[in-house]
């Protein structure tokens, strides 16, 4: 039984000018630039407006990095540090068109409804070499509902929250629409002359993750399916996070100066045991406090190692304990002293009297769909803006890029977007059967007892094992070959018949589209650069490797 023979079919069709997929800050933006613009335009949010990666609930501030204005060779500075923490996996337009531009898109932020602050003690960047300009915002309740009224007076913008964007339409090869599914399990067929996807990253995709689960990569199977390329899917950023007492909170790295030891469950000192002679620990601990993210390119790497083999070799995934120095709460002066009391009040976390465990945590994604600085996919009436594009980082990420990042190419994507719609015909007609939309499932003529919410979960705990932290040969084919299986028994209409809701089934066959090729990309990289480890061959390759990974459906 296909669809075409259920009761279900096209609850509604809409018709708007700008899609806009997704619904965290480069979404926000974009949503804002095409509203001003006079743009007729759709947010389509699978769970509600500043939500993701952008909004996550326990991080306290999100900080954006900008050039420093009072000396303007710093531009330059910053490029090459942009490029240097990439090691050769960027795109240096992009690189050069955020530094340009951040600072404008810094200004624009209080009309948006965020309340933007300069912070007055800078400190140096993750994997940054000097101090600049570091601009924040915070208390996130409030955000949502300064933007959210924001949004509301612009008669242009509709939303459409819990809402899943489950295929593009394409006209030839000019993107012209999308088919969306809400909570309900109504299906939409919306016309829209461009689409933008700010998706974000595919943190969720691994079983322990900094990010809400909407952050699991459904853009990018979308724009791949589409046409467009992925680069750099090996590059994603794992960071320490907190198992207990409290789980999912971000890790703060410049306690590491502090730290006094990594233990397993009955005490024994896990981290001697990796470092190489003549690192001792505590300049282990002071390498590491530089930086929130792992990276295999400076002697920290040991400390995020140690951690994951420990995990692996006993089975158990509540972390590792860590412990600290009490000298880091008596200093008013230093940071560490207001993250102690932080911690405490906000996060109700004592770093100085609670039983403490962490374990790596998948944060962001470095490399996505890869775009132009004109935030185009290559892909006739798509666009794409924020963690989903790819290319303006590589193998590491500066500190502070990210949400900048949403913001620069948040609003060129609708700048580009906008200019593309007014050029198309408005009466486009879309000739979409909903036969024609699950032909691509018709290949899986497999039957499964495993439901889909199950097969995520799965997906997540074979990603989080063995393509976290600590990646090789062995565990990588295991992984695509344990996934390939999953996916040629993976029958979505037979769950459809079973009433399953269809969201899941979605969620379910893009984490099985998606992993292998992020599995394929680590696979493919037989080397160790930035974020991307493999054990099997530790050290850098420029000569063979000295190139981004490009996907291509």
């Amino acid at each position: 039984m296909n669809l075409q023979d259920q009761a279900m079919a096209f609850s509604r069709t809409i018709r708007t000018d700008v899609l806009i997929v997704g619904g965290g800050l480069a979404a926000v933006k974009a949503a804002y630039e095409c509203g001003k613009n006079g743009m007729k335009t759709l947010v389509a949010i699978k769970t509600r407006l500043c939500s993701g990666a952008s909004f996550y609930p326990l991080t306290g501030r999100l900080g954006c990095l900008a050039p420093r204005r009072e000396d303007p060779a710093d531009e330059d500075d910053f490029l090459e540090e942009i490029n240097a923490a990439s090691q050769g996996m960027n795109d240096p337009a992009l690189a050069r068109t955020y530094i340009a531009e951040i600072h404008d898109r810094i200004r624009e932020l209080p009309e948006m409804g965020v309340d933007c602050h300069l912070m007055a003690n800078n400190r140096i960047a993750c994997f940054a070499q000097r101090e600049r300009e570091i601009y924040y915002w915070e208390d996130w309740n409030r955000t949502r509902g300064r933007i959210s009224l924001k949004l509301a007076m612009m008669p242009e913008i509709a939303l459409l929250e819990r809402t899943t964007v489950i295929d593009l339409v394409k006209d030839g090869m000019r993107v012209v629409g999308a088919i969306a599914v809400n909570d309900r399990n109504e299906l939409a067929l919306i016309h829209a002359r461009a689409v933008i996807l700010a998706t974000g990253g595919y943190g969720d995709l691994f079983r322990h993750n900094l990010n809400t689960p909407e952050v699991s990569g459904d853009g990018h199977v979308l724009a791949y399916r589409a046409g467009a390329q992925l680069a750099n899917l090996e590059f994603i950023q794992f960071i320490p996070g907190y198992m207990a007492p409290r789980y999912k909170v971000l890790f703060g790295e410049p306690c590491l100066r502090f730290c006094t030891g990594l233990f397993d469950n009955s005490g024994r000192d896990i981290l001697s045991s990796q470092l190489p002679a003549g690192l001792t620990a505590e300049a282990c601990f002071r390498s590491r406090a530089g930086h929130g993210p792992f990276t295999s390119a400076d002697e920290s790497q040991y400390f995020d190692i140690a951690i994951m083999r420990e995990i692996i070799a006993s089975g158990q995934e509540d972390g590792v304990r860590i412990t600290f120095d009490r000298r880091m709460a008596e200093d008013s002066g230093d940071h560490n002293y207001w993250y102690v009391q932080w911690m405490k009040q906000e996060m109700q976390i004592d770093l100085l009297q609670d039983r403490l465990a962490i374990a790596p945590f998948a944060h962001a994604a470095n490399g996505g769909v890869v775009i132009d600085r004109n935030a185009w996919t290559g892909v006739p009436g798509l666009f794409a803006a924020g963690e989903i594009a790819g290319t303006m980082h590589g193998a590491d990420r500066i500190g502070g890029c990210s949400s900048g990042n949403c913001l620069v190419f948040g609003k060129r994507a609708a700048d580009s977007a906008c200019g593309w719609a007014r050029e198309q015909d408005p009466e486009t007609k879309l000739d979409v059967s909903l036969t024609e939309l699950w032909s691509k499932w018709q290949n899986n003529s497999g039957s499964t007892p495993v439901p889909p919410e199950q097969i995520t979960r799965q997906v997540q705990d074979i990603m989080w094992r063995q393509a976290a932290i600590i990646r090789d040969e062995a565990g990588l084919d295991a992984a695509l070959s344990e996934i390939t299986a999953m996916k040629e028994a993976f029958a979505p209409q037979d769950w459809l018949k079973r009433g399953i809701s269809l969201p899941g089934i979605i969620r379910a066959e893009h984490d099985l589209c998606l992993a292998p090729l992020v599995l394929t990309a680590m696979k493919a990289r037989r080397e160790s650069r930035g974020s991307h480890y493999r054990a099997d061959f530790p050290r850098r390759n420029d000569r063979k490797y000295g190139r981004r990974m490009i996907l291509k459906y």
